[in-house]
């Protein structure tokens, strides 16, 4: 404070005290008075020095205030500096913010909430709300579904019971994924500024403000915990929320109202309730002695040691129906475990194609793979409950849905047993499923089995453990020290591989390799190639069966089909391929064994023969080389499929034909003794002597026979070759036989020029989701491969199916009109067609030969 304001404050608090000693009201001055006149002067006098007085009081408390106002606003401004450097804002405090209500407060006994976590408890407040608002929706619909149902939904249970039956599951699927949608619709404000749990107004109430938000808060609350008891009771008394009330007891299971003497659904009424209780009581005076009631002890089911087994008293004597709604719960959950614990175990040794690398155990159910077979499963599940359903009359015993595979063994010791394993399996699933939980291994890694190979190949040198094989650590360590020992005692290193050696080498020609595509060392490289030539080998016998078989015998529907190669031209034929299907699954079931200790093309013995041993798979070698011989003479010859093929392109007739015996039969095989009907009952021979009969004398009735067709001339030829076929597979006369090769021409064409821009372009374009797969024909190697080619293969069916050759021959050969609306198939555009899908053709053998001999795509064969 200032010198002078100090000397101010001080006269003004003198005077000030003086005045008020000496004031006019003061006791000493009324004693004074009291004294006498002596004292009057005096008074008169003192009255006149106290008013000069109070008057310099009152300038000196005037002076006083002035100077403590600026003292005081020096002081203010001063101190009010320092709490802006020194001052921080207090922490969040959660114990203050909305939604504490009386008589609780506050309620964390848990400690969830932290000081100074404000994200941390608008996290808690939204979740809070959030399960406020669905238990608020689930304890209105747990009372209505009493009174109301869907259409459709007539006959299901109400309450949480419902879960146990397919429209529950399906029902709890929808109102999952309508909440999912709603979740990534509605999200909570990132920045803050709002209120947990408000998401915006999105019905246009314009109501959520502070009362609104209490109420929601303490009515979601109210109403968790009204689901919880709700649910609570319906597992212990097997009862939905209304029945838990004991109203059913008034209106036959349905609340009844008095007034309209009706119940709610419309079916029973007081009178009819009154008449039945009149009935039952009448009929239990007529009897002597009331049945027993129902006694859940007694039931079937019960082993020992333990006997009838509720410890918590879930049955109840007469409690028929609850008994049967138990045991029917304990059967179907014991079913599924014992699917569960046979998967459990099963998928440590077996996985299915495209989930090698998907871990075994509970512990996939974190990853996609885990949560889309789940959905499957359960979606199956749901499909099942609503096509097996419990006998609701009770005359079959709980569990029994029937006999749908016709086992006819649903005796009492077989329902025995099924109860048995069942319970032993619930409890082997949730034993494996807490000790993965504790100690992250599956079901075999459990026992310890892993560590000593149990099924899986095991790395000496690494000690981990590969998905296949049978060698424990004990037989790789003992191999290891073997092939170390030979490796010591060995000076000189082992001999490279060599293929001229290798089993299957037969006389006269010994080992044939005339390209030279096995090289020595190149073990992995023999073993491919020795796959695929079992595996063509043994398409090709089975091939040159059918194509022999398929003369005498066809499949219903397809007598009038042609036999042959033929039939590929057809839509039969292109549909009938699904073999290409059945292929491609067999090729993702049986696969080569990686490690090589089994030879080339043993998939082990699916069939059970135990018959592959060395002499079978000589037998096997040979007869599948001559069944077949490759084009680009990677093997033997296939003489008899591709000698087929050959003869049934120069000459149109099928394998049988091809021998001659249509000749005494006219397309089919006649018995020499009957001679009158063909072997598929439709031609005779007296029928071909007609038709021949008729044919010559059509000839003498015409005067000039018209000149015969001439395939030299037909349109097509193109300089500098002319009409080129120098096998002669066309012959003058034969315009249908011209036709037919001619519409094989184009549709090749047309798949070539497709195939030709297609082996171009997968070099630089993949489609989503095979970026990793290889381009060229070795993806026909994989999976990927064989399903798109069959895709491709079948649509190309049903173009077959839709778009057919004009049988009459007055469009031209490979006219399947306008589908395009194009416009554009003129002469012009049909020559360019023609010579465009011979250059494809030629570009795409060319483009499948280098490939086969370099292993490179169409692009990287030019170096790039």
């Amino acid at each position: 404070m200032a010198p002078a304001a100090s000397r101010l404050l001080g006269t003004g608090v003198a005077l000030g005290l003086a005045t008020t000693f000496v004031a006019p009201g003061h006791p000493n001055a009324q004693s004074a008075t009291l004294r006498g006149s002596k004292v009057d002067t005096a008074a008169t006098q003192s009255n006149s020095i106290n008013s000069h007085l109070a008057t310099l009081a009152a300038a000196g408390v005037s002076l006083a205030a002035i100077g403590t106002a600026t003292s005081r606003n020096r002081v203010q401004l001063k101190s009010a500096s320092q709490v802006a450097e020194t001052a921080t804002p207090p922490p969040f405090q959660p114990s203050e913010q909305f939604g504490a209500t009386e008589p609780l407060g506050f309620f964390d006994p848990l400690g969830f909430t932290a000081v100074g976590d404000e994200k941390g408890f608008r996290k808690l407040r939204v979740s809070e709300i959030k399960h406020g608002r669905v238990a608020m929706m689930a304890s209105v619909g747990l009372v209505g579904q009493h009174f109301l149902k869907f259409p459709g939904f007539e006959n299901s249970p109400a309450g949480f019971s419902i879960m146990g039956r397919g429209e529950g599951v399906l029902g709890f699927f929808a109102i999952f994924l309508l909440s999912g949608v709603l979740e990534l619709a509605w999200r909570e404000d990132p920045s803050g500024e709002k209120e947990p749990g408000n998401y915006g107004d999105p019905f246009g109430v314009q109501m959520y403000n502070d009362e609104m938000r209490m109420k929601e808060l303490n009515n979601g609350r109210m109403a968790m915990i009204s689901v919880l008891g709700i649910f609570a009771a319906e597992c212990a008394t097997g009862k939905d929320a209304i029945q838990q009330f004991g109203l059913p007891a008034l209106g036959a299971g349905r609340f009844v109202s008095a007034s309209s003497r009706t119940s709610f659904t419309g079916k029973t009424s007081l009178r009819g309730n009154a008449q039945q209780s009149v009935m039952r009581r009448a009929e239990a005076v007529v009897e002597d002695v009331p049945p027993p009631p129902f006694q859940p002890s007694e039931q079937f089911g019960a082993t020992e040691p333990l006997g009838f087994f509720d410890p918590l008293g879930f049955t109840a004597v007469g409690d028929e129906k609850g008994f049967r709604k138990l045991r029917v719960s304990e059967i179907k959950h014991g079913r599924v475990a014992m699917m569960a614990s046979v998967g459990l175990v099963g998928q440590h040794f077996l996985k299915f194609p495209g989930f090698e690398n998907s871990p075994a155990g509970f512990s996939i159910m974190g990853r996609g793979e885990g949560v889309l077979g789940f959905f499957a499963i359960f979606l199956l599940s749901g499909v099942l409950e609503l096509a097996w359903r419990e006998d609701p009359s009770g005359e079959k015993e709980p569990g029994n849905y029937g006999d749908p595979f016709g086992v006819q063994m649903y005796n009492d010791e077989m329902r025995m047993k099924e109860l048995n394993n069942g319970r032993m399996a619930m409890i082997s699933v949730l034993g494996i499923f807490a000790a993965e939980c504790a100690t992250g291994k599956d079901a075999i890694q459990q026992f310890g089995l892993p560590a000593l190979g149990a099924g899986r190949f095991v790395s000496a040198s690494s000690r981990t453990t590969s998905f296949t094989g049978k060698t424990s650590l004990r037989g790789n360590a003992q191999q290891s020290v073997m092939r170390r020992a030979e490796a010591v005692v060995e000076d000189v290193p082992p001999p490279p591989f060599q293929p001229s050696e290798q089993f299957g080498a037969t006389e006269p020609l010994g080992f044939f390799d005339p390209l030279g595509f096995t090289a020595v060392g190149d073990e992995k490289g023999f073993r491919k190639l020795r796959v695929s030539e079992i595996k063509h080998g043994r398409v090709a016998m089975m091939a040159s069966v059918g194509l022999v078989g398929q003369h005498f015998l066809k499949f219903p529907g397809f007598e009038n089909s042609p036999a042959g190669f033929s039939i590929m031209g057809r839509g039969e034929g292109v549909l009938g391929f699904f073999i290409f299907l059945l292929s491609g699954v067999l090729e993702l079931a049986w696969r080569e064994d990686p490690s090589g200790e089994k030879e080339p093309g043993n998939y082990g013995d699916p069939f059970g023969v135990q018959m592959y041993n060395d002499e079978m798979r000589m037998k096997e070698l040979n007869n599948g080389r001559m069944a077949m011989i490759s084009v680009l003479g990677i093997f033997a010859a296939m003489i008899s499929v591709l000698g087929i093929f050959a003869a049934e392109c120069a000459t149109g007739k099928d394998a049988i034909q091809q021998f001659g015996l249509p000749a005494l039969g006219a397309g089919r095989f006649v018995s020499a003794s009957s001679r009158t009907t063909s072997f598929t009952g439709k031609t005779s021979l007296r029928g071909n002597a007609q038709q021949s009969v008729m044919r010559r004398a059509e000839a003498v009735v015409e005067d000039v026979p018209p000149p015969p067709f001439q395939p030299s001339e037909q349109f097509g030829a193109t300089e500098p070759l002319g009409f080129f076929d120098p096998l002669g597979f066309t012959a003058v006369g034969d315009e249908k036989g011209f036709r037919k090769l001619r519409v094989s021409e184009i549709k090749h064409g047309r798949v070539a020029m497709m195939a030709s821009v297609g082996l171009v372009g997968q070099h630089f374009l993949k489609f989503p989701g095979f970026e990793n797969s290889p381009a060229g024909f070795s993806i026909m190697g994989r999976g990927e491969g064989v399903l798109g080619f069959f895709t491709i293969f079948l649509l190309s069916g049903v173009l077959e199916l839709a778009w057919r050759e004009d049988p009459s021959g007055e469009k031209e050969p490979g006219n399947y009109g306008d589908p395009f609306g194009v416009q554009m198939y003129n002469d012009e555009m049909r020559m360019k067609e023609l010579n465009n899908g011979r250059m494809a053709m030629i570009s795409v053998l060319g483009i499948f030969a280098a490939e086969c001999a370099t292993g490179k795509d169409a692009i990287q064969q030019f170096g790039f």
